[in-house]
Order: C-alpha cells, then structure tokens, then sequence
C-alpha cells in the first residue's frame, strides 16, 4: 500500500521558480496553474492562495485587494467569498501589507 503525502512545499518550489522568472504574474495566475497540479488535490484552496500571497509579499511585492479577490473568483471553494469586503479578504491582505 502506498501511502501519499501532500504539503505546501510542491507549491513553494514553483512560486519561487515563477517568480524568480521575472515575468509578471498574478495571484490568480498562479493559483490556476498549482490548482492543477496533482501533488496539491488533496489541499484546500483557501491554504494554497494564502501561501502564495504569503510568498509575494516576502519577496517585497506589494498584494492587492483585487487579486486576491480574482484568486477567489477562480476557485469553486472560495467564489462566493470573493467580496472586497470578506473577512478572509481582509485577512489576508492585512497580514502582508507593507
């Protein structure tokens, strides 16, 4: 029997490599293209844009309300949090302003 283990460590090597690029990439962007990986399936959606937007902002890139909101839209989980003025909206741009 196999047993599969999944974490956040997947999503931070292809944060960091997307954003080492120099490209200019949005929340939602990268939230699309881990939502497909298989190694995050079993992980919620609402972990996966926090990390992202935690990993953003530690690389000194300024995080918006409207991204991260446009992350929301795109997931089935969190579309109908996608208000500007949604307590998990607010929380996680408070917690990574500058």
């Amino acid at each position: 029997m196999n047993m599969l283990i999944q974490s956040l460590q997947v999503a931070g090597f292809y944060v960091t490599s997307i954003l080492k690029s120099g490209k200019r990439v949005t929340i939602s962007s990268i939230f699309t293209y881990l939502r497909k990986l298989d190694n995050l399936s079993f992980i919620g959606d609402f972990p996966i844009i926090s990390f992202i937007v935690s990993k953003i902002s530690d690389r000194g890139i300024s995080v918006n309300v409207r991204e991260i909101v446009k992350a929301f839209r795109q997931s089935s989980e969190l579309k109908e949090y996608s208000r500007t003025n949604n307590i998990l909206v607010k929380n996680l741009v408070t917690k990574h302003l500058p």
